[in-house]
């Protein structure tokens, strides 16, 4: 321990006695560069937005679609299985999980 007493001393002996104005820190964080590339904030401000306007988007098409066809399968039910069959009706492929129907 009087090592590091005898460290302690010679560094408080050798301080210069300047300290900072309340403003210091406030200059040194004005003078760091600031990215202005790819940020979380960036993509929360932009991205996101629009990935839920595309989601609602998508979401209106497919009760849009789904109505639609359930109302051509209440009406002719033969030819929504001949559409299933030749897989143009591919949100209902879709939701089946994608398997073919034979």
């Amino acid at each position: 321990m009087n090592r590091l007493d005898d460290v302690r001393r010679s560094l408080r002996d050798r301080h210069a006695g300047i300290e900072p104005d309340a403003l210091f820190a406030d200059r040194v964080v004005a003078r760091l560069p600031r990215p202005e590339g790819w940020t979380i904030a960036w993509a929360a401000r932009r991205i996101l937005p629009v990935s839920v306007a595309l989601a609602m988007v998508l979401m209106v098409a497919a009760l849009a679609t789904s109505r639609s066809t359930n109302r051509t399968i209440a009406s002719s039910s033969t030819s929504a299985i001949d559409r299933a069959q030749t897989g143009s009706d591919s949100l209902e492929w879709l939701l089946e999980g994608g398997e073919e129907r034979r």
